[in-house]
């Protein structure tokens, strides 16, 4: 666990040697942003451990942020650089007073801390807790499930509010806002898509040879087979538009290879299980007969589990860490896939 020194460098809220005291289950604990002078032996030690170290590989701690101290440690004997030392002001100690070393309550004091300390300053630095490395899927990243490039593409105009949210997905760097944005696609589309069935039956309707005659009833008529689609359930619904408009074998072409993966029970850090998606003997086959029904599922299960806390009971909660990263990549390019194919194949 490390505070955020990264900007405790800069003139920060709130402002050094104040302190507040903070009443958690009947505890009170002394915490205080306090300079220099007011610590002098401790920040001694860091300035000279921050002198002395040199980076070294890719960390995933950020070097204990001993970067701004080692800039700080540079500056502070050199004349000429007086101006930069005063942009960056000195050296400040975090200090939590009162408690005793409990890992589990200390990483929830740090939660709340830095949720009352930003509450109060936006700006304010937080308390950053260094993650365990997630351990590594060895999941196989299919980038061209199509096959080979093609030399010449037949492209068409797009659905301009799914390509919007596909643009935004597409350039995320975030693995859970990746997934979420693709998803919207796909409960975009399930929410505007009629099944084929509702689109005949509205065409029949339209093309009758008396439709201006009975142009009321026939009004009525088209109202109702749309109602009646608009209010199926949403699990239906993302049914038919995985079954119209993606194509299965694309989806397999990511599958397939990392069984591994997809036929494995994916547990997440926060309580949540999902069951495997496919079996180690599933063919192409089998998975065509029920593949709707369970991507759907199993995308829509993930999905609620990132947007929405568990409830109290219920199945938990995909929680935003390095190793719920590392599970959730598989299905965002599961979710990408669809929500490709559904830009590409929605109606206009």
């Amino acid at each position: 666990m490390r505070r955020d020194d990264r900007a405790s460098l800069k003139r920060t809220s709130p402002q050094p040697g104040i302190g507040l005291r903070r009443v958690l289950e009947g505890e009170v604990l002394g915490v205080s942003l306090d300079p220099a002078g007011a610590c002098k032996l401790e920040n001694l030690r860091k300035l000279l451990v921050a002198d002395s170290y040199r980076p070294n590989g890719r960390p995933t701690t950020g070097y204990r942020n001993l970067e701004s101290f080692a800039m700080y440690a540079r500056l502070r004997t050199d004349p000429q650089n007086e101006d930069v030392r005063a942009r960056l002001g000195s050296p400040l100690s975090f200090w939590i007073r009162a408690v005793e070393w409990d890992e589990e309550k200390l990483v929830d004091l740090a939660h709340h801390l830095n949720f009352f300390m930003r509450y109060f300053d936006h700006d304010s630095s937080q308390i950053v807790l260094n993650e365990p490395s997630a351990a590594q899927t060895d999941f196989a990243q299919v980038t061209m499930p199509h096959g080979p490039f093609p030399g010449e593409i037949n492209a068409h105009r797009l659905d301009s509010n799914l390509l919007t949210v596909w643009r935004g997905a597409a350039a995320s760097t975030d693995v859970f806002l990746g997934f979420l944005l693709y998803y919207q696609v796909l409960e975009y589309a399930a929410n505007y898509f009629l099944d084929d069935k509702t689109r005949k039956g509205v065409e029949r309707i339209l093309r009758a040879p008396d439709v201006g005659a009975r142009a009321g009833a026939s009004a009525q008529r088209v109202v109702d087979l749309v109602s009646a689609a608009s209010s199926a359930p949403p699990d239906k619904r993302m049914d038919d538009v995985l079954r119209e408009l993606v194509e299965p074998d694309l989806l397999w072409a990511i599958i397939e290879p990392n069984k591994s993966f997809f036929a494995r029970t994916c547990r997440f850090t926060g309580g949540v299980s999902v069951e495997p998606l496919v079996g180690d003997d599933t063919t192409v086959e089998t998975y065509r007969a029920k593949w709707p029904g369970k991507v759907g599922r199993t995308l829509r299960q993930v999905r609620n589990a990132v947007a929405h806390p568990g409830d109290p009971g219920g199945s938990g909660t995909i929680e935003s860490c390095d190793a719920n990263k590392t599970c959730l990549e598989p299905w965002l390019l599961l979710a990408k896939a669809a929500a490709s194919q559904v830009v590409l194949h929605f109606p206009e």
